[in-house]
């Protein structure tokens, strides 16, 4: 099942990384995996601490075939709002009843299921996270969770001191040295909300004795704005519009930028933030409706220094970009304003090529409030996303934008999150509750 080839990969471009660099030639066509990384695992959102979105895995250039597919809960509104995460060979996801679950990745069957805190239908947006053979859960009424990958057995449940009873846990759940970061958002924009921070072994506050992280406090706090963690950096963005770069381990306030001051008309940040180490920039969306923008600020690891670069009108976007190879890779759009992909210069952000979701429906358009996810494969970028409207699919798009291959079934329908990549094959759920496992064709 597993080649030699594709153990060494990660390997091969982290030693010609390192030649690269010693020779002081350009290093932005190299892939600089963070420690652990593997193609064989999609971890947390985005796949890593920095939310790349970026993998050796070489995944399906042709029309992929149905692995399998399965329908998670008891009906057909147990919908899958998160990305599938793959480790240890298991798929794993939450559903909208706070359900969470566990599949072989290769062949579908039914690990376990473990039912959370939470009931009703009330949506889990929170993706997972895996690190050190736990699965680390959050409920949108407060509750994390670490449960045990191999069994799905609770380890430890905590309820978060959140700002309000109508507050929710929204963002990725990330891990990083020992921690979990997460925030909360509330309805009310003139309530703060903060990040918090948890002890990965025990549960327990891990800053200072507190569950919040301090200097965190945003008026509506955090919706789907996960944290980017880069050194001593931990970097999110809030409804608000203010970007805040905080030490990750004491929550010391490293910078901050309010987006508003540039552009008055910025609104609710609700992407991730992404990292491109070599360049040392921070990439992030805001979702004003008309003039949302992509952003790119220089990051200084070393004292948290936040410096504005560009920015580019796309339209309403959530999307958080990825890069390779000094271009960057962004969605647009959502079910009622049809967008798509767009391409722009990782320098200077000047627009590449924009590819627009096809299709049209009887009460949605297509567009993408998905992550694109970018498959490396003999030097050549593939990129994957998929489109939020009543026929959503996955497609796959060539570096120069042009449509490689479009799937879709009869089960087919609003897909908000993106995809996971890991050993080949694409994961991913949708609205009604299916969770799909998308394979390469067989050889003709």
């Amino acid at each position: 099942m597993f080649s030699k080839t594709k153990i060494l990969l990660p390997v091969l471009f982290l030693i010609a990384g390192l030649l690269i660099a010693a020779t002081g030639c350009v290093r932005r066509t190299v892939i600089m995996l963070p420690t652990g990384s593997s193609d064989q695992v999609w971890p947390q959102f985005q796949n890593d601490c920095r939310n790349s979105g970026v993998t050796t895995s070489a995944e399906p250039v042709s029309r992929p075939a149905v692995g399998w597919k399965r329908q998670v809960g008891s009906n057909a509104m147990t919908g899958i709002s998160v990305v599938p995460l793959v480790a240890g060979g298991n798929v794993y996801v939450l559903d909208a009843l706070g359900e969470a679950w566990a599949f072989d990745a290769r062949t579908g069957a039914q690990k376990w299921v473990t039912p959370l805190s939470a009931t009703g239908m009330i949506f889990q947006l929170s993706t997972p996270a895996y690190d050190n053979s736990r699965l680390y859960a959050a409920t949108n009424d407060g509750h994390v969770y670490a449960l045990e990958a191999a069994s799905g057995k609770i380890l430890w449940d905590r309820s978060l001191p959140l700002a309000s009873s109508s507050s929710q846990l929204n963002t990725p759940v990330k891990c990083a040295g020992g921690k979990i970061y997460l925030g909360a958002w509330s309805p009310d924009p003139r309530s703060d909300e903060y990040y918090y921070c948890l002890d990965a072994v025990t549960g327990r506050p891990a800053i200072g004795g507190n569950y919040r992280v301090p200097n965190s406090a945003a008026p509506g706090g955090y919706y789907w704005a996960g944290a980017c963690i880069v050194g001593r950096c931990l970097i999110f963005g809030a409804d608000s519009s203010v970007v805040t770069c905080l030490d990750k381990d004491t929550g010391a306030l490293l910078d901050s930028v309010d987006l508003k001051q540039i552009v008055p008309g910025a609104r609710e940040i609700r992407s991730s933030l992404s990292y491109d180490p070599a360049a040392k920039m921070l990439f992030l969306t805001d979702q004003a409706r008309d003039d949302g923008s992509c952003w790119a600020f220089g990051l200084d690891p070393a004292t948290g220094r936040l410096t504005s670069k560009w920015h580019t009108q796309l339209g309403f976007s959530t999307s958080t970009p990825a890069v390779y190879g000094g271009r960057l890779y962004v969605g647009a759009g959502i079910y009622s304003i049809r967008g798509g992909v767009h391409c722009l210069d990782e320098a200077t952000g000047k627009e590449i090529w924009k590819f627009i979701a096809p299709g049209a429906g009887a009460t949605s358009v297509p567009g993408v409030q998905a992550s694109p996810v970018i498959s490396v494969q003999d030097g050549r970028p593939y990129i994957y996303i998929s489109t939020i409207w009543e026929q959503s699919s996955v497609i796959c798009l060539d570096q120069n934008g042009k449509q490689v291959w479009e799937f879709r079934d009869q089960n087919s329908t609003y897909t908000l999150q993106g995809v996971a990549a890991a050993d080949g094959w694409l994961y991913f759920g949708n609205d009604s509750g299916w969770i799909y496992a998308l394979k390469p064709p067989p050889a003709a």
